[in-house]
C-alpha cells in the first residue's frame, strides 16, 4: 500500500523527461511574461511563476525563477 502512495520526483526521472518538463516551463513562463506584457499585468507572469514553482517543488526540484519588469521607473536610467 506504501507504494500506492509514492509520488514521482525528478530524481526518479529519466533525463529526457527532465528536459521536456524544464522545456515546458520555460515555454509557460515565456508565454506568461509576453501575455503579461501585452495585456500590461503583471500578475500573469506572476501567477505563472508561482504555479511552476510550486510544480517543480512538488516534484522534488529547487526552482529559481527570474522575472524580466516591465519598463524602467523613472529613476532608472536607460542603456543605449
Amino acid at each position: 500500500m506504501e507504494d500506492e502512495d509514492k509520488v514521482l520526483g525528478v530524481k526518479d526521472m529519466h533525463p529526457a523527461q527532465v528536459q521536456e518538463l524544464m522545456d515546458f516551463c520555460c515555454y509557460a513562463l515565456n508565454l506568461a511574461d509576453a501575455i503579461s506584457m501585452e495585456m500590461d499585468c503583471p500578475e500573469v507572469a506572476e501567477e505563472t511563476a508561482s504555479k511552476v514553482e510550486s510544480l517543480l517543488e512538488m516534484l522534488g526540484a529547487n526552482a529559481v525563477i527570474l522575472q524580466r519588469s516591465h519598463g524602467l521607473s523613472d529613476s532608472e536610467p536607460e542603456s543605449d
